[in-house]
């Protein structure tokens, strides 16, 4: 198993999200009202507690993950929770997408929304994925790059197999994984199936030889 893979954040994990709130000084709360606009308020499974006027809620879907409920007008969630380099680039594509009419607003939306806690999605991510890996029975090293991406290797699913996950300040996740043959795959894709959803995946290099694709691995 040689692939790269990317996968799209899942909010699975109360404990993460606790714990990625609790790095940047933030509470998250049970069953509480979750601010908006103009004081309005709704009811959310969880509450992420914010210093201004707004809040970011999460609430619990029938499959066990996690919505986020907010109101993410102008800043007053991204000054708390974006990383201020991610959210520029992610305004500048925004403009691109919409002028050339390659997304539409309710997707550049999206997206944009998504840049406003880019900073708290690269601390859940991190948290969910120690939390991940120490259910499974894993080890892992992490690495910091200059430009803030966290860099985490895994092992111990088996002998040779290795997933390296790069978590950028976007909160963007990329996983590698290689050595995986046989049944092994099967852990690697469990691993990866409980840290997200994968968007996209693509076979590395030396999974072919002279164009063909290996039978032998899965």
């Amino acid at each position: 198993m040689s692939h790269w893979f990317s996968v799209k954040t899942k909010f699975n994990s109360v404990d993460a999200i606790k714990k990625a709130a609790s790095q940047m000084g933030y509470m998250v709360v049970h069953n509480r009202k979750c601010r908006g606009y103009a004081g309005q308020e709704t009811h959310c499974d969880l509450v992420l507690r914010l210093p201004g006027e707004y809040d970011v809620g999460f609430e619990k879907q029938e499959d066990g993950t996690y919505e986020i409920v907010a109101d993410f007008w102008a800043y007053h969630v991204s000054d708390y929770l974006a990383n201020a380099d991610a959210l520029k680039e992610a305004e500048k594509l925004f403009n691109e997408k919409i002028q050339s009419q390659e997304w539409s607003y309710t997707e550049a939306e999206a997206f944009m929304n998504e840049a406003k806690i880019s900073k708290f999605m690269q601390a859940y991510n991190c948290a969910a994925l120690e939390e991940l890996a120490i259910m499974q029975g894993l080890q892992y090293i992490t690495n910091t790059l200059a430009d803030g991406t966290i860099v985490y290797e895994t092992t111990g699913a088996s002998p040779e197999g290795k997933v390296i996950t790069t978590v950028n300040p976007a909160g963007d996740l990329k996983v590698e994984a290689e050595g995986f043959t046989g049944t092994s795959c099967t852990h690697a894709t469990a691993f990866l199936q409980t840290l997200g959803i994968v968007d996209e995946s693509e076979n590395k290099p030396e999974y072919y030889i002279e164009g063909e694709l290996l039978k032998e691995e899965v």
